[in-house]
């Protein structure tokens, strides 16, 4: 989950949330 989270960061604080929050969830 490295990448999303990194890409999440880079493209936007929005997408890192919902990544982050999708793996929190599992």
């Amino acid at each position: 989950f490295l990448f999303p989270a990194l890409g999440g960061l880079l493209y936007g604080y929005d997408i890192g949330a919902t990544s982050g929050a999708s793996v929190s969830l599992e």
